[in-house]
């Protein structure tokens, strides 16, 4: 978990915090004998800024974040022995589906999901709509969301989904999922939606894009390195999560 957290936030940190993060991304040591001093000394920075630095990533103090960064270092011991059985692809993808499921995992909090669940079952109708790939991902949402009795309408064409959409009210609901966010067919639906006061809720990168403007509530696929296969896995996860939750209401 917090190897995903420091890759989510790279972009956010300062020169010396980019420091501190990338030699942790790195550890190769037992981090049971690291204290803030110690990091600091072997970074050559001060130690309220290693302090500030862990409280950044949301630790009360520097002893928590040791005692999570030591369970990480412990499963990656347990992921570098069950590598030693396994071949040099097939760890690569067990690298990349990992990265990217405790990255979307890190980027969206509980209560999110939450919302995202009790907006969904409490809609009269819901639509849901992906151009382009994003469609494969709304399909199948919307096929498996079918089976918990939820009246859900899905289309591949932008000109029905239109339709659709100028029926719905603001008891609606509409599931766009864009990683770009920019793509113009689903930034259509979603200035129809905004006009005719119908919620959105967004599957779409974290990164800053026009569909987060328009949505209601936005669920965060990965972007790290900008890595295709991590942003399918992402996105599939991301999906998942719903179905879950939809399947075990009450």
């Amino acid at each position: 978990m917090i190897k995903a957290l420091l890759k989510s936030k790279m972009a956010q940190f300062s020169k010396q915090e980019k420091i501190i993060a990338d030699y942790l991304l790195n550890l190769d040591t037992d981090p049971r004998i690291l204290t803030s001093n110690a990091l600091a000394d072997q970074l050559g920075i001060s130690q309220s800024t290693v302090i500030r630095f862990t409280q950044k990533l949301g630790y009360e103090s520097f002893r928590t974040f040791s005692m999570d960064l030591s369970r990480v270092y412990a499963d990656d011991l347990r992921a570098k022995e069950r590598a030693s059985a396994t071949s040099d692809s097939m760890k690569v993808l067990i690298d990349r589906y990992e990265d990217a499921i405790h990255e979307t995992h890190t980027l969206n909090q509980q209560a999110t999901i939450k919302t995202a669940k009790s907006l969904i079952e409490n809609a009269d109708r819901i639509v849901v709509y992906g151009a382009a790939n994003s469609s494969i991902f709304a399909e199948y949402l919307a096929n498996q969301l079918n089976k918990t009795g939820l009246f859900i309408q899905f289309a591949k064409g932008i000109h029905a989904t239109l339709v659709s959409v100028s029926q719905l009210s603001s008891r609606s609901v509409v599931i766009l999922i864009s990683q770009s966010g920019e793509t113009p067919d689903t930034l259509d639906v979603a200035k129809q939606c905004k006009a005719s006061g119908v919620p959105i809720i967004a599957l779409t990168g974290h990164h800053k894009n026009s569909l987060h403007d328009y949505a209601d509530l936005v669920l965060y696929s990965s972007d790290y390195a900008k890595n295709l296969m991590n942003i399918r896995i992402s996105q599939l996860f991301l999906v998942d999560i719903l179905i879950q939750e939809l399947t075990e209401r009450k």
